[in-house]
């Protein structure tokens, strides 16, 4: 019986230092900087100030004054786009391929697995005077799809306006090297 309970006593001791471990690395990993979420891309939400955008995406690479008092601010060597109204975020956008969902979707991935990882959850977005599909709508994030492929992937404030993601860059464009 003593024995029983010294072994079991180490596992115990053997699982709580794994737990602890697990735990104490857990925040490195669970949140990668390259992560779109429903509410973040890179870690930046929407409808923060500029300044808390240079906090957590670092110093903007530039900024252009776009019309209807829309600024377009650029992080990472032109890899993500905050677009700013009355001085807060409205939308974040990206077409490097390093930014993911947690289901591995994100610029340049194929449209083919864009459907299978969200399926019926995914609304198709048509516009132009052919309704040509332009992409689709998961919550709050607008995959633009061009060529079979995710060109650019947005978080944006409600109403979207994925024109800022079809006209903007698409698939690896801003990528570093």
């Amino acid at each position: 019986m003593r024995r029983t309970r010294s072994t079991s006593r180490g596992r115990l001791a053997l699982v709580a230092v794994l737990a602890a471990f697990g735990w104490l690395v857990m925040p490195a990993t669970a949140e990668p900087t390259e992560l779109v979420t429903a509410t973040t891309i890179a870690g930046a939400p929407l409808g923060v100030a500029a300044a808390e955008y240079s906090r957590i995406l670092g110093r903007p690479s530039f900024t252009t004054r776009l019309p209807r008092g829309v600024t377009r601010v650029t992080y990472k060597g032109g890899e993500l786009h905050v677009f700013l109204r009355i001085g807060r975020g409205v939308a974040l956008s990206t077409s490097s391929d390093e930014y993911r969902t947690h289901a591995g979707i994100g610029p340049c991935s194929a449209r083919a697995d864009l459907l299978r990882a969200y399926g019926p959850r995914l609304k198709l977005v048509r516009r132009g005077v052919a309704n040509r599909p332009i992409g689709y709508v998961l919550g709050r994030l607008f995959f633009a799809v061009f060529d079979e492929r995710v060109g650019a992937v947005m978080l944006g404030a409600p109403p979207l306006q994925p024109e800022i993601a079809v006209n903007g860059p698409q698939c690896g464009a801003g990528d570093e090297d």
